[in-house]
């Protein structure tokens, strides 16, 4: 019976739950035990939810209970229904106690805090994963500070707790928020430091230049996923706009392009681009250098990230590195290769993109090499692509492009009428 009223709730969208349901929910629930708690639990909180009431006391109490009582955790709802031959909706989610205080009130924190220095270390880490997943703000600096000073605690999930923890800190002191960090950045568990990585993004300002080479060395330690993660933190450390930290971000990241296998050099190209944006000119140089030698090569397995890191600081490189790769992707865009048009696209974003901030006698050739383009059937398009950006230089274009907006083909004749009327904005290309 458990199973079928959670399946209903699921499928019932409409009703607002009267009290009386919800409290009958809440009986049998604290009655039940096994799959019937799991299920009954769940559909009590779906209850509670749609008819918009808050956790009390009381329900905060009884969830703290069932988190400590280790019999709660058995097998999960769509284990229980593949053996029992039940439908199981495949994104289903069954909420358990601990996601449920999650949601808890501010005022309920106290009490979540207060199970912080149960002697038991797993649970000691449950309770301090739950406070700490609420929203930033949420703690007061009581709160937070009962948490973030067992960063040095003897059992590595408590440490790794504190770390999973740091995006939701508002009131610890800077000074003090980043010697947590660089710490649990050096614990000796690699869980620790994950969890402390993955926590960097809600706090990229704290960081200077030492800390992001510090950080950058970590690649070493890292694989798979977790390098991942590491590369996104490092990425999002170029948001606080540090000429000096985005300077030390390309330094070792060019360093690190020579040691890494191909899945980590495409992470480290999107650091770079993230990181040129505002780097001192001499290290986007660096930058631009290294963009223009990969996107020559023939191997194009990274081209992907190669030109999504050019669309994103590619303003700021110079004019002869802005020139090899129009020219470059002109190339591709003429190529005669099969199954290459996802590449093409590609480069027709990057030339387009770059096209526009070249000086009027710089676009002259490559919008010449764009016209010849529309003449062949299967350049059409890329080449419209790119002749939208040019603005007035592309005038010698607007009489093949107009021809095409009398094609047969439906969709070329709605990218070349689009395309002609972007440069009809300039009352130059009009003429």
């Amino acid at each position: 019976m458990a199973y079928q009223v959670n399946v209903d709730l699921r499928s019932d969208f409409t009703t607002n739950f009267n009290p009386d349901f919800r409290d009958a929910l809440l009986s049998w629930m604290r009655r039940s035990s096994g799959m019937t708690l799991t299920l009954t639990l769940d559909s009590w909180n779906r209850a509670r939810a749609r008819s918009k009431h808050p956790l009390t006391k009381a329900d905060v109490e009884m969830l703290v209970g069932m988190v400590k009582d280790s019999s709660y955790t058995s097998k999960t709802a769509r284990e229980w229904a593949i053996e029992n031959g039940k439908y199981w909706p495949c994104r289903a989610i069954v909420h358990s106690p601990h996601s449920i205080l999650w949601t808890a009130e501010p005022n309920h924190l106290d009490r979540l805090i207060d199970e912080i220095g149960n002697p038991d270390a797993k649970l000691h880490a449950t309770f301090i994963r739950i406070a700490g997943s609420h929203r930033q703000g949420k703690l007061s600096t009581e709160q937070e500070f009962r948490i973030y000073q067992l960063f040095q605690a003897p059992a590595p999930d408590v440490r790794q707790a504190v770390a999973y923890s740091l995006p939701a800190m508002t009131h610890v002191p800077v000074p003090k928020l980043r010697s947590i960090f660089m710490s649990l950045f050096s614990d000796s568990d690699a869980r620790v430091c994950t969890s402390a990585v993955s926590s960097i993004a809600r706090h990229p300002e704290i960081f200077n230049a030492t800390d992001v080479a510090k950080l950058m060395s970590l690649a070493a330690r890292l694989e798979g996923s977790d390098l991942a993660m590491l590369m996104h933190a490092l990425g999002s450390l170029a948001s606080a706009e540090s000429p000096a930290g985005c300077d030390e971000l390309i330094k070792a990241g060019i360093a690190l392009l020579e040691d890494g296998s191909d899945p980590d050099k495409r992470r480290i190209i999107d650091v770079l681009g993230k990181a040129a944006r505002f780097a001192t000119q001499a290290q986007v140089d660096r930058v631009a250098e290294r963009l223009c030698l990969d996107y020559q090569s023939r191997d194009t397995s990274r081209l992907p990230a190669i030109v999504s890191s050019i669309i994103v600081s590619g303003h700021r490189f110079s004019t002869e590195h802005k020139l090899q790769i129009v020219q470059r992707s002109l190339q591709i865009l003429q190529s005669k290769k099969k199954n290459i048009g996802h590449l093409q696209w590609q480069a027709g974003n990057t030339a387009s993109l770059l096209i526009n901030h070249l000086a009027p006698n710089e676009k002259t050739g490559f919008v010449t090499e764009l016209t010849q383009m529309l003449q062949q059937p299967e350049k059409v398009k890329p080449s419209l692509q790119v002749l939208e950006k040019p603005g007035s230089a592309a005038h010698p274009s607007v009489s093949t492009i107009t021809k095409l907006t009398q094609h047969s083909q439906d969709d070329l004749t709605i990218r070349a009428t689009a395309t002609l009327w972007t440069l009809t904005q300039d009352s130059d290309a009009c003429l």
